[in-house]
């Protein structure tokens, strides 16, 4: 665990490879799990408010004037409603004396009129004028639903106006054309015919490439940032911003002629009863409003731009390289301080960018930061609890033979022995323990003949016969300088005693404990002597009585010899107190 702690921190200490696995983690999440697109979605429609809120209309505005089907309307006209196309045949015959460029109807004008006569009358009048652009939509089968056949035949065009809605519901786009699924035909938008028409564009022609739409005709070229004939509609104004007449006031002639001169018109309803509202990054707008939008942004080339996104993944890269720089090295106050504006100044760029038409979305990179402190924060807690843990680790170890130190040991001892003393009552029992102490011969001579490397070579090798002696469960810590004491739990004295002569013999026949003179004779050779006792059931010893019943014996094997094992006997070993 310390090994792989310690190569787990020394790949966090570089902060660009982590940064680099981050970037491509979050990121992934984030462009693929749709809360964080809504997020970032959302993000944009705010800054599209704000800047709305403090910006003026292009003046391509003032070119475009609507003929609303409104709630005043409505209620000056409600005797005759439905209006009977002949009405609309009047209006588009009013308009055209002041000549307008171009007159949109966001009606189909499906099936025949119940007025006789009222088609026809249409028909002439879109016929006469030859700059009337009416609407056709497509079902969700991709079925051309277009308008009754005399009109659509009078008609300049009878062009598509169906909207793309995002996931939330919300129009942030629009269509330059459609491809019929059959025919590969190109049909193109009601706004895009409206545009054609208002700059005298005949016959375009469209070439697609990945990020890009690019009509063509006898005016030259116009790029479109189009993916797939789909551009960002720029909300560059509300319903307010725009010249508005009402119907009835076409109708009656209450209106400045002067005003419709050489102007777009778009007729359409604006009314609520008529449900024929969108939400948009702007809030709830009339299609009406909605389609003097895209209009505007075609008349303006005021297109909205993408930032490619390697450069957003550069960005990110370079946040999370600094993030994790900033929480390592300082509080974590000053740390989410430092954050938080990194994450405004993001946004700052992004509402900055957007002012001038250009869309990068650093919604990524801010949430990216903030998730990103969080993490290094938890990271940061997370490896300081692993420091501690080692630390600790580290003081109830020997760093020499990494066995324990003997505080552990009495504490471990004292719950064991509690364990036999409880017998069946407590939990995870065990009905004996013993303990064996151990200390080396000779080892005194050792250091003062070879020094204290070649001692601390010594213990190495005892400590190595010791732990390759002992089961999992049994306990080994090194009680002092040449001591050591082994805890054998679930241990009965006969076993211990097995054990103790099995390692006694272990440590006699290392050959690497032997040391001779130059002249090659034997000199002298490290050994062991080791003291033995034990507890059974509900013998009545201490933890510490058993710790010392044990070096007792040891003391007995010392001075009977040495390299011998004996066990505690109260008859010849007296403890303190005693």
């Amino acid at each position: 665990m310390e090994h792989a702690f310690n190569r787990f921190k020394e790949f966090l200490s570089k902060p660009l490879p982590l940064a680099c696995v981050l970037t491509i983690i979050f990121m992934n999440i984030f462009m693929t799990v749709p809360f964080f697109a809504q997020v970032d979605l959302l993000g944009r429609d705010f800054l599209l408010r704000l800047r709305e809120s403090f910006s003026q209309p292009p003046f391509e505005v003032d070119d475009i004037v609507l003929v609303t089907l409104d709630d005043q309307t409505t209620r000056e006209m409600k005797d005759k409603w439905p209006l009977p196309r002949s009405l609309y045949a009047k209006s588009v015959n009013i308009m055209m004396e002041s000549k307008p460029k171009v007159i949109g109807f966001d009606f189909v004008f499906q099936g025949a009129d119940q007025e006789a006569g009222s088609d026809q009358a249409l028909a002439d009048e879109l016929s006469k004028a030859g700059n009337v652009v009416i609407a056709s939509y497509l079902s969700p089968e991709g079925d051309l639903i277009a308008g009754h056949e005399p009109i659509r035949e009078a008609a300049h065009r009878s062009a598509i106006v169906n909207k793309v809605l995002d996931r939330d519901g919300v129009v942030r786009r629009a269509p330059l054309y459609f491809r019929d699924p059959h025919t590969g035909e190109i049909r193109w938008s009601w706004e895009s015919e409206i545009f054609f028409k208002a700059k005298g564009i005949e016959n375009p022609q469209v070439t697609e490439t990945k990020n890009e739409t690019i009509i063509s005709g006898k005016f030259g070229d116009l790029t479109i940032p189009a993916r797939r004939g789909v551009m960002d509609i720029n909300y560059l104004l509300r319903l307010t911003d725009i010249q508005q007449v009402p119907f009835w006031r076409v109708l009656s002639r209450q209106f400045d002629p002067d005003i419709f001169r050489n102007k777009i018109i778009l007729t359409g309803l604006t009314a609520l009863a008529f449900h024929d509202f969108h939400k948009t990054p702007l809030g709830t707008i009339s299609g009406l409003a909605l389609n003097a939008n895209t209009i505007v942004t075609l008349l303006s080339h005021h297109f909205l731009t993408r930032i490619p996104l390697i450069f957003t993944w550069f960005l990110v890269l370079l946040s999370l390289w600094f993030i994790i720089r900033v929480t390592d090295r300082y509080s974590i106050l000053i740390s989410f301080t430092v954050v938080l504006c990194l994450a405004f100044t993001y946004v700052a760029i992004s509402g900055m960018l957007l002012w001038w038409h250009v869309i990068w979305d650093l919604t990524y990179a801010a949430m990216v930061s903030i998730l990103t402190f969080f993490f290094a924060v938890l990271f940061k807690q997370f490896q300081t609890a692993l420091e501690n843990i080692r630390l600790r680790e580290e003081s109830v170890r020997d760093p020499l033979t990494g066995f324990y130190t003997r505080r552990f040991l009495e504490v471990h001892l004292k719950m064991d022995v509690k364990k036999v003393l409880a017998g069946g009552r407590s939990q995870g029992h065990i009905d004996s323990v013993a303990v064996v102490m151990i200390d080396l011969d000779n080892f005194k001579l050792v250091n003062d003949t070879f020094g204290h490397q070649e001692g601390d070579r010594v213990l190495k090798i005892l400590g190595e016969s010791i732990r390759n002696a002992v089961r999992k469960e049994e306990l080994v810590c090194r009680f002092g300088g040449d001591e050591f004491c082994v805890i054998l739990p679930g241990t009965t004295l006969e076993n211990a005693i097995k054990f103790s002569e099995k390692l006694r013999n272990v440590i006699l026949g290392n050959d690497q404990l032997s040391y001779t003179t130059k002249a090659g004779v034997q000199s002298f050779r490290v050994t062991g002597s080791f003291g033995v006792s034990a507890i059974k059931g509900k013998q009545a010893m201490t933890a510490e009585n058993l710790l010392k019943a044990a070096d007792r014996a040891l003391y007995r094997a010392k001075k009977g010899g040495r390299n011998q094992v004996c066990v505690f006997d109260p008859e010849k070993d007296v403890l303190d107190g005693d």
